[in-house]
């Protein structure tokens, strides 16, 4: 078995869109209606604030991370993730 990140990349978007929408993440806070909305928000990613990977496992894309820095804010950074519920254990 093998983990890796890699950059998120607009290939991604559908496998994105069909994780999102199991019922297990009908609280997150992203809430995309189309494939569609996830390119859209792939392609607006701002690289200087954000990084977003896709995670590889065994060679397939089973979740995202995101990586996100304001050093504006008292608390400059923030880490989210979402994985397939099927690779839940």
């Amino acid at each position: 078995m093998k983990v890796k990140l890699v950059l998120v990349q607009v290939k991604d978007a559908e496998v994105f869109f069909e994780i999102l929408r199991q019922p297990e993440f009908n609280r997150s806070s992203f809430n995309f209606k189309s494939i569609q909305n996830v390119i859209d928000w792939i392609e607006s990613i701002d690289i200087d604030l954000q990084k977003v990977y896709s995670i590889i496992f065994n060679n397939k894309v089973v979740g995202m991370c995101s990586i996100i820095i304001n050093k504006n804010k008292k608390i400059i950074g923030e880490l989210g993730f979402f994985i397939d519920s099927k690779y839940w254990n």
